[in-house]
């Protein structure tokens, strides 16, 4: 029942008479073109989020990637009362923001734990966060001559934005993960993100690896859930007391400039707050484009509980519509696509 922007950059499959009658068919979906807007087309992807949002029509806008599913219908989530109350709605990424990171420098702030934005989808209100996005928009389009040194993208420039201005949002539960599993091995390639007010309902999929799978591509046959907040221990020392902080961030300042001098380390390099890995093992990666990609995994075993069960049978429905709406869409395109088509889109 929500409107919809469809933002794209001059995709001929979008703009057919064909497309157009689904979309029509389809409720109220409107496309929309980067290139009708000031934005410099030169490859610099990162600047798309942005763009869609600073141009938007929309004064209440749920922003989310192309690569990101819906898992329930998040209508609901414009009335809830974590909107309501802050008028901006942030999910987790893995990891927290670095206590280190010359981040807190330029906002002249103490270092807190606070958890770096995974901002494949966003809630926001502009109305009441317009200087909010201008400012991360500030942030990243000057982000390649200062911003990026001092962070990890738009994940972290949307709170430095948030942060000084000192606006409110709610952050959603904790990030759980869903993947295949291949030779008994589980294989995360999807971020799950909860409804704000039930931490166990999965409402988002956004995937990583295999993006418009195929047949042979990465499944969803298995969940795993975090158990928690992770900190390595010269993190986790800093928690004790303002002075316990004060000597972690001097000891941990000494060993960087004295083994990496140039380079930006950050809590992801430690694996700071999601207890999340990377597969070393991989022969039996089968992403969709030949690519061999480390899959995530978690500590623990992977989760049997009745809600588990119904994520992944929703899941697995959307699967299947998906890979149908592709095959349909190259049966009706052969002449005029290439058989690589869609590991070409992948990519």
């Amino acid at each position: 029942s929500l409107p919809v922007e469809l933002w794209h950059d001059d995709d001929p499959a979008l703009t057919s008479r064909e497309a157009l009658d689904i979309m029509e068919h389809v409720g109220s979906v409107s496309l929309r073109s980067f290139r009708d807007v000031s934005f410099d087309a030169s490859g610099k992807t990162y600047l798309l989020t942005l763009s869609a949002l600073v141009h938007t029509r929309f004064a209440e806008v749920l922003y989310i990637d192309s690569d990101n599913l819906p898992i329930t219908d998040p209508t609901a989530l414009f009335e809830s009362r974590p909107y309501r109350d802050k008028g901006a709605i942030f999910w987790p990424d893995f990891y927290l923001v670095s206590p280190w990171a010359s981040f807190w420098s330029v906002l002249g702030e103490e270092p807190s734990y606070d958890w770096t934005l995974e901002t494949g989808q966003m809630l926001i209100n502009l109305n009441k966060h317009w200087r909010g996005l201008a400012l991360t928009n500030y942030f990243v389009r000057h982000g390649p001559r200062f911003y990026f040194d001092i962070s990890h993208g738009d994940n972290e420039l949307f709170l430095l934005a948030w942060f000084a201005l000192k606006s409110p949002y709610h952050l959603a539960p904790y990030v759980s993960l869903a993947g295949d599993v291949r030779g008994g091995t589980f294989c995360g390639h999807t971020m799950l993100q909860a409804r704000p007010e039930l931490p166990w309902e999965p409402m988002f999929a956004h995937r990583s690896h295999d993006t418009f799978s195929d047949s042979s591509g990465l499944r969803w046959r298995g969940l795993k859930r975090f158990d928690g907040l992770h900190l390595p221990p010269i993190v986790d020392m800093g928690r004790a007391s303002n002075e316990a902080y004060e000597d972690m961030l001097k000891t941990w300042a000494y060993l960087i400039s004295s083994r990496y001098p140039d380079s930006l380390v950050t809590s992801r390099d430690l694996r700071a707050g999601c207890n999340v890995t990377r597969l070393p093992d991989q022969s039996r990666c089968s992403c969709i484009d030949g690519a061999a990609r480390e899959c995530w995994d978690a500590d623990g075993p992977m989760e049997s509980s009745p809600e588990a069960r119904a994520a992944l049978s929703r899941l697995a429905a959307i699967e299947r519509r998906t890979r149908g709406l592709l095959a349909d869409m190259y049966e009706r395109n052969s002449s005029t696509l290439r058989p690589d088509w869609i590991i070409a889109w992948a990519r």
